[in-house]
């Protein structure tokens, strides 16, 4: 058969709010989502978290509680991870300098600390 049963394919979404185009982002997986953070889109280093529902095949904009710190700096280069219920950032770099700090988003209550 020539047919290819293998490789990468383009994934059909169900529409959404995807993040804009990007590299040196971090992405992870918690519970059947896929969560993206930060990255560089071309011309400035970005600080927005989205989430990709496999189930739904859908995009979204993760939005901190009112009660929420602020989110990390905008940056690149770094790191992702989730544990428990929470996502966390390490390091990377801010357009200017790296940085080493270490922030969770909590999502039993929306919110991220460092």
């Amino acid at each position: 058969s020539g047919e290819n049963s293998s490789g990468w394919s383009v994934v059909e979404t169900n529409g959404g709010t995807p993040p804009s185009a990007r590299s040196l982002h971090a992405a992870t997986v918690l519970n059947g989502v896929m969560y993206v953070f930060g990255g560089y889109d071309g011309m400035s280093r970005v600080n927005t978290f989205h989430a990709f529902s496999f189930a739904e095949k859908r995009w979204s904009p993760v939005l901190p509680s009112a009660s929420s710190s602020r989110a990390p700096s905008p940056r690149d280069r770094h790191v992702a991870f989730a544990f428990g219920n929470s996502f966390y950032v390490h390091g990377g770099f801010d357009g200017t300098s790296r940085v080493s700090d270490f922030w969770g988003f909590d999502f039993s209550s929306m919110t991220w600390r460092e």
